[in-house]
């Protein structure tokens, strides 16, 4: 049974601190659509359409904070993004609030909001968080998401995954590439992270998917920069982390014939489904996001 997911900013103060938290749906699972776990739907990645799942689009009044944090790096008043050029299709860095340029989609009790507490460049991040997840294939999902054109794309972030994300083998999705009937997802899990394709059947339900294992997995509890090329035209794929390859020209083997240049639906956050094991709950923090269509 679906249900209507709505997502309500309920503000705890403990220790001069203050958290945004959410609401979960009692009840709910989310869509059959997780690259975590490889099950998909076809219209946004790992995250279901809105018009099946009724997905909340909104992000909170509000952020996550500490008085008197100074945050992780960067230098307040200086405007990342500015020192990066116009040259990019997209370069946020969260210093105008969150989501910024991107949109934000949220199920299950997940959130986007700003973290003024933690960041790589001043004055905030983007935190997205999801509760505890009880039973069998609940889901939760708290992504942001911009959309291009192009044959050739290549993003890269700032990620900080929590311990807790990768406790069991479900793993966390961090980022994914969606096209028509297609994706490609950076999925970190419990000593491991993978590039993972997803193909579409046509009813939308998952047809195929492949795993390609990273040489070296994303950290826990520390920022780390994630560089995804996904490259239609030669079907191959690369990942870097912090400017080490880990993974370098990787054929994308269920790659289906896409008219280029082909509409991609870039998307930025966290979100899990339970299927090896029932999730604590997870926040992934995000920062400086660049995506280029090359």
């Amino acid at each position: 049974m679906l249900c209507k997911l709505g997502m309500s900013g309920v503000l705890v103060r403990a220790s001069a601190r203050v958290v945004l938290t959410g609401v979960a749906c009692g009840g709910c699972s989310g869509p059959e659509s997780m690259a975590s776990g490889y099950r998909a739907d076809a219209s946004m990645g790992s995250m279901g359409p809105a018009s099946e799942n009724e997905l909340d689009a909104t992000s909170p009044d509000g952020a996550r904070a500490a008085d008197g944090a100074d945050g992780g790096g960067g230098e307040a008043g200086a405007d990342w993004c500015a020192s990066q050029g116009t040259a990019h299709a997209l370069c946020e860095d969260f210093d105008e609030g969150v989501p910024g340029k991107l949109t934000s989609t949220t199920y299950g009790g997940g959130i986007v909001a700003a973290d003024v507490s933690d960041y790589v460049s001043a004055p905030e991040s983007m935190w997205a968080s999801i509760p505890a997840l009880v039973g069998p294939h609940a889901a939760g999902g708290a992504f942001a998401s911009f959309v291009t054109t192009g044959s050739h794309f290549e993003l890269q972030a700032d990620f900080q995954v929590a311990p807790e994300c990768t406790v069991n083998a479900d793993g966390v999705t961090l980022a994914t590439l969606t096209f028509d009937g297609y994706s490609v997802a950076l999925v970190a899990a419990s000593g491991t992270s993978d590039l993972v394709e997803l193909d579409y059947a046509p009813d939308g339900g998952l047809g195929a998917s492949a795993a390609h294992p990273l040489a070296s997995p994303v950290s826990n509890g520390v920022w780390e920069r994630l560089m995804m090329d996904v490259n239609l035209s030669r079907r191959t794929a690369s990942v870097t982390i912090s400017g080490n390859a880990v993974l370098s020209g990787q054929l994308l083997s269920l790659e289906p014939p896409l008219a280029l240049p082909a509409s991609t639906t870039m998307g930025v956050g966290a979100e899990i489904k339970n299927q090896a094991g029932e999730s604590a709950g997870c926040h992934v923090s995000v920062d400086d996001v660049v995506f280029d269509s090359l």
